[in-house]
């Protein structure tokens, strides 16, 4: 079982692109051949000189051309915020326009120019600045939403028919339809939303013998356009046929056939009936953008409200910074005239690597200004909608205090409340299926039939079946193509000879038939159009309501799991396992023996005294058996009873266990009301990975743990020792999307890594925008061009690995020493172990990624998989490997290790 990861991962996405100006090339130049005249023609005239080419001059500072005169007024300045993004259309709109062409900036005062752009003058004693008007906020915790509010049409649907009685549903999946009048004042309230706010334009097409662009057909109007009016639809319901083409591996590939949607099933002279500008229903989004403001399920998720100073922790009136610097226009960046005031305060002041490269623009006097930093600093503050948030080292250095957003980190905000609209989600979600078990009590196969002048309706002979293996919780009926009525034979032949075009061939003689529900809207007089959200709707509706709890399917008898030949063409066949108890160790050596591997990597704990001596009557073992012994021990992750290292933390300020616990808590709520969820022992088997996967990282801590390494190395006739989990969650070098992670849950976010991520990449951890995230466009700190997922990672990436040259610093080991290779969250086969040799192992760190391995074995690790036959399907994609490999059982529980060892059938090497 692979854990579903969609379910973790928001589909919010999250834009901030960089001004992009269109470029101006000069005329190419004109290339002639070099031939010479022939001797009787007469010389051409010379070619007149091209004109030449003007250099456009830049335009003149928008602070130098508006009205304002600094010898009087003092230091003006404006920070440029580069906030374009890309609308809908894919087009740049911009926040901040370019007014450096207005031809009426001569003639505009400092205030006026302000409140043009939708900024205003801000005066200080000694300097002023041109400030934005609003600021973005992002909501705190927010109230329980309206899970019904913008719910999609297609759900709203679902929802209006689990309320429907047995007459309700007669009257549905009658000719006539259902309407308003039919129906309770609460179910009226979701039937309006199915309807567009304007009355229905429909017309009539028809298919043109000619073709288009990239011959695409051409549907050209046949009649005029027709009106309905919304006051007096009705919803019908009727059935459509489905069918699935089962592939030679038993894949289904589905389609519907009762409703048009490819153009090739048509001929000229064909037609269809449409909207003509199509229609949009009210409210059919959960996340919407108004007025600047993002609503999700009816709250506020992010808004604007008037500029303000921020709460601060760093105090602006302080003594401190009551030193002056000099205005003279020099400071082109914020992140200039951070350092500047800086080095005048002698204190540690740093701005967000996002607001330190905007640029600045300045009218001062000759000869500059003099002004007090913290004025120079609380202006800045209200032109950037910032603050200031202090960090304050443990080890007694100086305190660092960042320009940012806020004092709470951006990311920390946004963690919160990805963690609200995912539960917000899945509350949605349990009233759709409620509606459907609802909806199933009174057998919807009974009053929803096909349309009697449907040519690709079923037979009632297999319509009649394909209900009868519904009702027995089956997936329809078989059937031949060749057997079927003429209209549904012929779209049928096509379906599989379309199929066959660009995925795997298909047999017709093995098809499966069904049925599902589509909805029309009957206007007034008979005339009908389907709707669109009828058509969003699962395939498998009706068959989930003929049998909403269907009977429990026989146990399939357990097949023996074939032998896992471990050929002598592989050298190395590792299993790294927990330590057992010392009266089982005999125990377990053999038992590897018998299947095969040639070497047992045992799992013991790197800080706990008595370690060595257990190995070492391990070994003595092995060579009485005949089998190799090693060692392995995690690096950051203590096992029980074992200290060490400070406890890594999320950008939440939660540890990795009760991070994934929350996530667990609203799966395991949702599971728990889905039918089709996994069994409750493979959930529990999940969420037991999970918890254990995430608890217990710690920080890396090389150089405490060197003497730890050292004497692991010193046991006599161990095959190698090996370091696992050398990685933590979020410190990958995967790139975007933290390797894998969910939004919120990597780690790398203490006090010290936040303060050297800080100084070394401009960056908090907890400032952090990750792609998931639910709001979508975060000024100053959103996607784009402004992502710095890609840069913590490195920068943490770079971290471990310098930790990792302290751990190995000086060890020279008598043994081969083999690291795990860190991979992504949800990767589960293509993980890893690499030898390195001495002389590599130096302190400064190569580039990530450059160790120069001398020996790598390929590693299974069981995640998700559970069961027998899920871990032999991974096992045997790396016994293939001829160099060797490494079965990983080192996060499963000595009884799990020791269940699946037990269930693989002996493979005796000869």
């Amino acid at each position: 079982m692979r854990f579903p990861s969609p379910a973790f991962l928001l589909i919010f996405t999250l834009f901030l692109a960089a001004p992009c100006h269109a470029r101006q090339d000069a005329p190419p130049e004109v290339v002639r051949p070099n031939v010479e005249p022939p001797d009787d023609v007469p010389d051409a005239p010379a070619p007149p000189s091209p004109a030449p080419v003007r250099k456009k001059t830049p335009p003149r500072p928008v602070l130098e051309m508006i009205r304002y005169n600094p010898e009087t007024d003092g230091a003006l300045f404006f920070v440029r915020v580069q906030r374009d993004r890309e609308n809908e259309e894919g087009n740049e709109s911009e926040s901040a326009p370019e007014m450096e062409s207005k031809p009426d900036l001569p003639r505009l005062t400092a205030a006026q120019f302000a409140a043009s752009i939708s900024h205003r003058l801000m005066r200080e004693n000694h300097v002023s600045a041109i400030v934005p008007q609003t600021m973005f906020v992002v909501a705190p915790v927010p109230k329980e939403g309206d899970p019904l509010y913008g719910m999609r049409a297609g759900e709203r649907f679902q929802l209006l028919l689990g309320t429907f009685s047995a007459a309700q549903w007669a009257k549905a999946g009658s000719d006539a339809g259902i309407g308003a009048g039919d129906m309770t004042d609460e179910q009226r309230v979701v039937f309006s939303g199915l309807f567009p706010a304007q009355d229905f334009e429909v017309q009539t097409y028809r298919l043109s013998p000619q073709r288009g662009e990239e011959d695409e057909p051409v549907w050209e109007p046949a009649d005029k356009p027709r009106t309905h009016p919304v006051s007096g639809t009705r919803l019908r319901l009727r059935r459509q046929t489905t069918v699935s083409f089962p592939d030679a591996e038993g894949n289904g590939y589905f389609g519907t056939v009762s409703r048009d949607y490819d153009d090739d099933h048509f001929k000229p002279g064909d037609t269809k009936t449409d909207l003509v500008n199509g229609y949009s229903l009210t409210g059919d989004t959960a996340t919407e953008r108004v007025e600047g403001e993002e609503i999700s399920f009816g709250v506020r998720l992010s808004y604007t409200e008037p500029n303000r100073a921020k709460p601060s922790d760093l105090n602006l009136d302080s003594a401190a910074l009551k030193p002056t610097l000099v205005l003279d226009g020099s400071h082109k960046t914020v992140g200039d005239l951070i350092a500047a005031c800086a080095k005048k305060t002698s204190l540690e002041l740093r701005a967000d690597k996002r607001m330190a490269a905007m640029p600045i623009q300045w009218r001062v006097a000759k000869g500059g200004h003099a002004a007090p930093v913290g004025e120079v600093l609380s202006v800045l503050c209200r032109s950037l909608t910032g603050t200031f948030r202090v960090l304050t080292p443990t080890d007694g250095s100086p305190r660092v205090y960042l320009l940012t957003d806020d004092r709470e980190g951006l990311g920390t905000r946004l963690a919160r409340l990805s963690y609200w609209h995912q539960k917000m989600n899945m509350t949605k979600e349990s009233l759709v299926r409620k509606a459907a078990l609802a909806a199933a009590r009174f057998d919807p196969l009974s009053h929803v039939r096909f349309a009697p002048d449907d040519p690709l309706a079923l037979p009632p002979t297999l319509s009649n079946a394909a209900d009868a293996a519904y009702r027995a919780s089956e997936d329809g009926v078989a059937a031949k193509i060749a057997d079927l009525p003429p209209a549904l034979r012929e779209r049928l032949t096509q379906q599989v000879k379309a199929v066959g075009e660009y995925d795997k061939e298909i047999s017709p003689n093995r098809i499966r038939l069904g049925s599902t529900m589509l909805c029309e809207y009957v206007f007034p007089g008979g005339d009908h159009i389907a709707t669109g959200f009828g058509g969003d709707m699962s395939t498998d509706y009706l068959k989930n309501a003929a049998n909403p709890a269907p009977r429990p399917k026989p146990a399939k008898p357990v097949k023996p799991v074939p032998p896992l030949v471990l050929t002598r063409t592989t050298p190395r066949r590792v299993c790294l396992v927990p330590l057992p108890a010392k009266d089982d160790i005999k125990t377990l050596l053999s038992l590897l023996r018998a299947k095969g591997f040639t070497e047992a990597w045992l799992a013991v704990p790197l800080r706990v005294p008595g370690t060595p001596e257990r190995l070492a009557e391990a070994v003595a073992v092995g060579q009485s058996l005949g089998i190799k012994v090693g060692a392995s021990a995690s690096w950051l992750k203590p096992g029980e009873n074992e200290t060490g290292g400070t406890e890594d933390l999320n950008i939440s300020g939660e540890n990795g266990k009760r991070a994934m616990q929350q996530f667990m808590e609203m799966f395991g709520t949702m599971w728990a009301q889905d039918p089709s969820a996994p069994p409750p022992e493979e959930v529990e088997y999940v969420f037991d990975f999970l918890n254990r996967y995430m608890s217990g990282w710690i920080v890396p801590d090389g150089k405490t743990d060197r003497a730890a390494l050292q004497t692991l190395l010193a046991v006599p006739e161990l095959s190698a020792v090996v370091l696992t989990d050398t990685v933590a969650p979020g410190w990958g070098s995967g790139g975007e999307n933290n390797g894998g992670m969910p939004p919120g849950l990597s780690l790398g976010a203490t006090l010290p890594v936040r303060i050297a991520c800080v100084r070394g990449v401009g960056v908090d951890p907890i400032d952090a925008v990750e792609p998931g995230f639910p709001v979508g466009y975060v000024p100053l700190f959103g996607g784009g061009a402004y992502n710095t997922d890609r840069d913590l990672q490195t920068f943490r990436f770079a971290e471990n690995r310098r930790e990792l040259a302290l751990l190995t610093e000086g060890v020279k080991p008598t043994v081969p020493l083999f690291l795990e290779n860190p991979a992504p969250f949800f990767q589960t086969t293509d993980s890893g172990f690499s030898r390195f040799a001495p002389e590599s192992l130096k302190p400064k760190p190569p580039t990530p990624g450059t160790l120069p391995p001398t020996e790598t074995l390929a590693a299974f690790a069981p995640s998700f998989e559970y069961g027998t036959e899920k871990m032999v399907e991974g096992l045997t994609k790396v016994v293939r490997k001829k160099n060797g490999f490494v079965v990983n059982f080192g996060q499963l529980r000595p009884a799990d290790a020791l269940r699946y060892l037990k269930l693989l059938a002996d493979a005796p090497v000869k």
